[in-house]
C-alpha cells in the first residue's frame, strides 16, 4: 500500500493505492487462479470511499474485490515464469465525523487455485494482513480581522492604514478535531520585523506566547480531546507603514506551521496556512480597505 508493504498510516481523503504483486515461480501450470482481497476495520463503518474507487478490474462483494479469469485470462493457465501487478486505488473518506468509523483498516489477500501441474485439489494460500491506521481529521485555519461579523471594531486606527500611523489588527486562530485525541497541539508563525507584538491575546484552551527575540508566536495546547471539537486564540498586532509600503497590502504575519500528534496512532499530524495581509478577505466590513494610503 502506498508503496509499502508494512504496517502505516493514512489521513482522511487519502488515497490507498494498492498493488499486488504475483509469479508462478515454480515448474508446473497453475489452474483457475483467482485473488481476494478482503477489508475489515475495528469498527462499524467503513473509512473507505468506495464511490471513488478504482478497482483494478475487480469485483467487490461486501468488503471483498475477486480477480479472476473472467477479468485476467491468463488465470485460467497461469505457466510457469509468468507474472504480474493489479493496482488499484482506494480513498480514506474525507469526513470522519460519522460515528463508527474504523480506526484501523486491515487488508488480508488471499489466492485460491484448483490444480498444479497433475495434482488437483483445491488450495488457498495467504498473504500476511497489511494495517492502515487513520489519524485524526485535525483541522486549522487563520485569519486576521478590523471589524467581528456583527460590526463592531477589534482593530483600532486608521483603515485604510496610513503611513506614519498606527493599525492595529485582531488575528484568528482555530483548530478542529472530532476523531482521535490529539496530544501537543502547536500553532506558531513568525511575525515580520516591523509588526509590534501588543501583548493583547485570549485562547480557549492553552496558552498564547511570544518570543521577542526570535519574533515567534506559539499557541501550545497540551491535550486536545475529543469531547472538544475546536478552539480559538486571538492576538493584536501593530503596523505602522512607510512610504515604501504605498500601493500594497502589508503583510501581518509569515507562513502559519500547526502540528499535532495522534494520540492513537502515535504519528504526526500538520497542517500549513499561508500569510496573512491587511486584505483581510474574511472582514467584510474592511473590504477594499487593505491598500496602504498616504
Amino acid at each position: 500500500v502506498n508503496g509499502s508493504a508494512s504496517d502505516q498510516t493514512a489521513n482522511p481523503g487519502d488515497p490507498l493505492r494498492i498493488s499486488i504483486d504475483y509469479a508462478n515461480s515454480g515448474n508446473e501450470t497453475i489452474k483457475n487462479l483467482s485473488f481476494s482481497l478482503a477489508f475489515s476495520g475495528d469498527g462499524t463503518v467503513p473509512t473507505l470511499d468506495w464511490d471513488k474507487a478504482d478497482l483494478g478490474g475487480g469485483t467487490k462483494t461486501d468488503g471483498v474485490i475477486t480477480w479472476t479469469s473472467a477479468s485476467r485470462p491468463e488465470f485460467s493457465a497461469f505457466s510457469p515464469s509468468m507474472r504480474g501487478t493489479i493496482d488499484l486505488t482506494i480513498p480514506v473518506v474525507g469526513n470522519l465525523a460519522t460515528p463508527g468509523l474504523s480506526s484501523v483498516i486491515t487488508l488480508l489477500l488471499s489466492a485460491s487455485l484448483s490444480e498444479v501441474g497433475s495434482i488437483s485439489g483445491a488450495r488457498i494460500i495467504e498473504a500476511s494482513p497489511l494495517l492502515v491506521s487513520i489519524n485524526s481529521d485535525f483541522r486549522s485555519s487563520a485569519h486576521a480581522r478590523y471589524f467581528t461579523d456583527g460590526g463592531d471594531p477589534v482593530g483600532t486606527g486608521p483603515l485604510p492604514p496610513k503611513v506614519g500611523e498606527t493599525t492595529t489588527y485582531r488575528v484568528y486562530w482555530r483548530v478542529a478535531n472530532s476523531f482521535h485525541p490529539l496530544e501537543t497541539v502547536r500553532m506558531t508563525t513568525n511575525l515580520p520585523p516591523k509588526v509590534a507584538w501588543t501583548e493583547s491575546t485570549h485562547a480557549d484552551v492553552g496558552t498564547i506566547t511570544f518570543d521577542q527575540t526570535t519574533r515567534v508566536v506559539t499557541w501550545l495546547i497540551p491535550a486536545f480531546p475529543t469531547a472538544l471539537p475546536g478552539a480559538e486564540a486571538t492576538f493584536d498586532v501593530a503596523i505602522t507603514p512607510e512610504e515604501k509600503d504605498v500601493g500594497s497590502f502589508y503583510k501581518l504575519t509569515n507562513a502559519i506551521a500547526v502540528e499535532a500528534t495522534d494520540a492513537f496512532t502515535k504519528d504526526q499530524v500538520s497542517n500549513g496556512i499561508d500569510i496573512l495581509t491587511t486584505e483581510l478577505p474574511e472582514d467584510e466590513g474592511a473590504a477594499g480597505k487593505g491598500v496602504v494610503t498616504k
